[in-house]
């Protein structure tokens, strides 16, 4: 999900939004993770897929990110990402680590000031292979 209009934003009651792209391309094909949890008060609506060489899309029914409040405005050095429920097919775990962090403060935008804190990572699946991702935390600032 990725909005590239560039326009005015507006928060409109959003608290933040985490966004993982990730792509791994060790093993025997490249997986290709994306994920969006949006927050907005004490709601959060996750959404993530999973797609596995030329296979079609498989959608998955949570997203999760071990980072917890406040500490992404500090940045971390590495952090677990959930993609998909426990139990769930084809639900996968992921190990991040921070290669490089690039947090943008925007002072208009969304309608208040924000932080769009991008840090791109190297990851490893739960299952040994391992790829690169970005972990984005988009949120008001302060």
């Amino acid at each position: 999900m990725r909005d590239h209009t560039w326009g005015v934003r507006h928060l409109a009651g959003l608290t933040g939004v985490w966004w993982a792209p990730m792509v791994i391309d060790s093993g025997p094909a490249p997986v290709q993770l994306g994920a969006v949890r949006v927050l907005a008060g004490d709601q959060e609506v996750p959404f993530a897929f999973r797609q596995e060489g030329a296979g079609g899309l498989v959608a998955l029914h949570d997203f999760a990110v071990e980072v917890t409040h406040g500490e992404q405005r500090r940045g971390w050095e590495s952090t677990g990402l959930r993609y998909g429920a426990d139990g769930e097919p084809g639900a996968v775990a992921v190990a991040a680590r921070r290669a490089l962090r690039l947090p943008i403060a925007y002072p208009e935008g969304w309608g208040v000031p924000f932080v769009s804190d991008e840090t791109l990572c190297t990851v490893t699946l739960d299952d040994g292979r391992s790829g690169f991702g970005i972990v984005e935390w988009n949120g008001p600032l302060g």
